[in-house]
């Protein structure tokens, strides 16, 4: 890790395929030379090497397409720099009817301790918290818990001076036969693709009918930061996103190899979403999204069908707004100084690794232990880390961290900090 975290202020995104041996050698002399400039160990080099022999495109060494002849150490300085540096919010929308903050969750029981942290991540950098609404989807056998989550989501908020409107959403039917749809190799590997949550996303404009723009949030992110710009972003499109490389549909191009020739400048990552609803529903994306799901069985769960409906009318989101793979430990290592600067932190990647589970990258804590709850909550799993039973006085860091105070349970027993809201 030390090796990772010292290679990261040069890293490089590797995006060239695999599918050419001049590719491939070039990829390896390539992955030799960078590991020599960065003074990577043996089994750091082994490591990527034997990546690579498994006809995986690495984000580790370097973007090399279109950088033949170019300084790789320069380069890679000149990328992070972009990464961890670049690209402002994109000009304001002052429209009237973008007063109201509309955020969007979907989440079963197994997901609830993440929606907990995510939610409070959100309303304690919000600005106005008045004048946003939280809309939560989930399947009817939870409605039931999810009350009781809002229960301990109202005693975690503390003191603050307003408190944004939640509203539960009943999940409906998806508008495909998930078992004659779902069918893609890759889900049996990754059996949280198949959940009917994942796809809620795509009927946003069905759940909120009079709104005119709603953010949408995985689960698994962490806010630092108020929302509110990036929802007044100025949008050309139905959807802005943040990029990912294209290798991260490697396993399913695999399986579909009519789909490869996907263009790597505009595909993206769907777990931080702005979605213009109108030009939604003017554009019919649902549909074609659903006809996609079909074409490539589902593979990867929404994500990539949406890549394709969208076909590169996507907005781009600024990097700090979509900081991600903190789900896979060798490419989070990488990106370690971007985080102070990130105002949403993405833990995608491996199921093991969510934040909220004992598997965890332990490492990581301390971004979410902050939104974690101070006491029990009956509505979480009883097999959960101490690190969201309520026995780590997480709650008090908490308060520390955004009140500058200490935690007290007023008359009424509601959680209240020590000292004013900031």
């Amino acid at each position: 890790r030390r090796h990772v975290e010292a290679l990261a202020p040069r890293a490089l995104l590797c995006s060239m395929g695999m599918r050419r041996p001049a590719a491939l050698f070039a990829c390896c002399c390539a992955g030799l030379t960078c590991a020599a400039l960065c003074s990577l160990n043996m089994a750091v080099s082994l490591y990527l090497l034997s990546s690579v022999f498994r006809g995986r495109t690495l984000m580790i060494l370097g973007r090399l397409a279109g950088l033949a002849g170019a300084n790789i150490s320069s380069a890679g300085v000149a990328f992070m720099d972009t990464f961890c540096q670049g690209g402002g919010m994109a000009q304001e929308d002052s429209s009237p009817d973008l007063d109201t903050l509309h955020i969007a969750y979907a989440s079963d029981d197994p997901g609830f301790p993440g929606l907990l942290s995510s939610m409070l991540s959100v309303i304690r950098h919000l600005v106005d918290p008045g004048g946003c609404v939280l809309h939560v989807i989930v399947p009817p056998e939870d409605v039931e818990r999810m009350r009781d989550l809002l229960s301990c989501f109202n005693y975690e908020s503390g003191n603050l001076s307003e408190m944004p409107r939640v509203i539960v959403h009943e999940a409906t039917a998806l508008g495909f036969n998930s078992t004659d749809t779902l069918k893609s190799d890759y889900l049996l590997g990754a059996p949280r693709l198949r959940k009917p949550t994942v796809f809620a996303r795509l009927y946003l404009d069905q759940y909120l009918p009079t709104a005119s723009r709603v953010i949408w949030l995985d689960t698994d992110t962490i806010v630092k930061s108020d929302l509110l710009p990036l929802y007044r972003m100025r949008m050309k499109h139905a959807v802005a996103a943040a990029w990912v490389p294209s290798f991260t549909y490697v396993d399913c191009f695999a399986q579909y190899p009519e789909l490869a020739d996907i263009d790597p400048s505009w595909t993206f990552n769907s777990g931080v979403l702005v979605i213009d609803l109108a030009r939604w529903r003017s554009e019919a994306l649902a549909a074609k999204t659903e006809h996609w799901i079909g074409k490539v069985g589902g593979c990867f769960g929404e994500q990539l069908a949406l890549n394709f409906a969208l076909g590169g009318r996507v907005d781009p989101l600024p990097w700090a707004w979509n900081v991600r793979e903190l789900g896979e430990e060798h490419l989070a290592a990488l990106q370690l100084p971007c985080f102070d600067a990130a105002h949403v932190i993405h833990f995608c990647g491996f199921a093991h690794l969510k934040p909220w589970l004992h598997t965890r990258n332990p490492a990581f804590d301390y971004i979410v232990e902050p939104y974690t709850p101070s006491r029990p909550c009956a509505a979480l799993p009883d097999d959960l880390p101490d690190l969201y039973r309520g026995v780590q006085g997480a709650g008090g860091d908490a308060c520390l961290a955004s009140h500058g105070g200490g935690v007290a349970d007023d008359a009424s027993g509601s959680r209240k900090c020590s000292v004013g809201s900031p």
